[in-house]
């Protein structure tokens, strides 16, 4: 059957990030009756609330993969750097699809302001736009598109950064990808990758 023609008429909800309180219940909601604390090492939680800033897709994605890795070891308690290990899980379950979808799904323009922002931390258009060495023009429709697909957040002094630190593994994932698709000789430093808070 070709679905696609049922699609036609499909109306686009936009799910962006949760409050905190949310995302806090969405960790621990499902682990009723059994503290917190008996399940996740004291600032667990907030780790994932940090590297995921409540992204219900990230969080959701994260959260099972620490709670599968906590079952498959049999342990007892998460501990922080469970976090850690359950990203890259989380980049093996999801890369060819919900990962490799925001990929496709930016631009040349968009990956190279994406790039940007994960090697400064955050940025004004001004600085994105001298960076790049595109057209001031460009550069801001190519944040709106990331801004409207949550990828990058903008504060009230129009200063944009990620979205979310865990995307800054992802797209220093895609630019290794990218560059050995191109042929060039990857440092092996970059293969290691720490998300550090900010």
């Amino acid at each position: 059957m070709n679905w696609s023609g049922y699609f036609v008429n499909v109306q686009t909800l936009k799910v962006s990030f949760l409050q905190p309180s949310e995302a806090y219940q969405l960790i621990t909601g499902p682990i009723q009756g059994v503290p917190v604390e008996q399940i996740f090492d004291q600032g667990v939680v907030e780790e994932i609330l940090r590297v995921t800033n409540c992204h219900p897709f990230l969080l959701q994605a994260l959260s099972s993969a620490v709670i599968d890795a906590l079952n498959s070891r049999r342990l007892n308690k998460v501990e922080i750097s469970d976090v850690a290990k359950a990203i890259n899980i989380v980049f093996k379950n999801w890369g060819n699809t919900y990962f490799r979808d925001l990929w496709t799904r930016t631009d040349a323009v968009q990956r190279i302001c994406l790039s940007i922002l994960n090697k400064q931390g955050s940025a004004d258009l001004l600085s994105i736009e001298q960076q790049s060495g595109l057209d001031g023009q460009i550069v801001s429709q190519a944040m709106e598109v990331l801004l409207d697909r949550d990828l990058v957040q903008v504060n009230e002094q129009r200063v944009y950064q990620l979205a979310a630190p865990i995307l800054s593994k992802w797209i220093e994932c895609n630019e290794v990808v990218a560059h050995r698709s191109e042929g060039g000789s990857i440092d092996s430093s970059r293969n290691s990758i720490t998300l550090s808070p900010q």
